[in-house]
């Protein structure tokens, strides 16, 4: 197995648990991850929705390019642009809100090495070839 192939069947397992978790256990998980659980109903189903549900989404998404070396391809690019986007959207958050808590930082400092591992697998994916 390449390693482009192995890093989207990570991010598949990663996606799967966080999206079990948040789907089955949001208020749990919302404490243990900012310090806070919801405050209403909507709220604790929104989290449910937006991520447990966004989550499985993106795990079966993971998933079905894992399974042939075409989809691989497509899987990395997507491990690489939700990572990057997640990490700019909480570094933003940091800045703009302050104070992150020590999970808020573990998380960031996993989507930058996720993003830097999905760079490095889709040059090994994908090599630069020379005329």
């Amino acid at each position: 197995m390449t390693f482009a192939r192995t890093l989207v069947w990570i991010n598949c397992a990663l996606f799967i648990a966080f999206g079990l978790g948040f789907t089955f256990a949001p208020a749990f998980l919302a404490s243990v991850v900012t310090g806070a659980e919801p405050a209403t109903p909507s709220a604790v189903i929104d989290m449910r929705a937006t991520y447990g549900g966004m989550a499985l989404g993106l795990a079966t998404l993971f998933w079905l390019c894992a399974r042939d070396e075409q989809g691989v391809s497509i899987g990395i690019r997507g491990v690489l642009g939700v990572m990057v986007f997640l990490a700019l959207s909480r570094l933003l958050g940091i800045v703009i809100d302050g104070s992150p808590n020590a999970f808020m930082v573990l998380l960031l400092a996993a989507e930058v090495v996720m993003a830097v591992l999905a760079v490095v697998a889709l040059r090994e994916h994908s090599p630069v070839t020379s005329d």
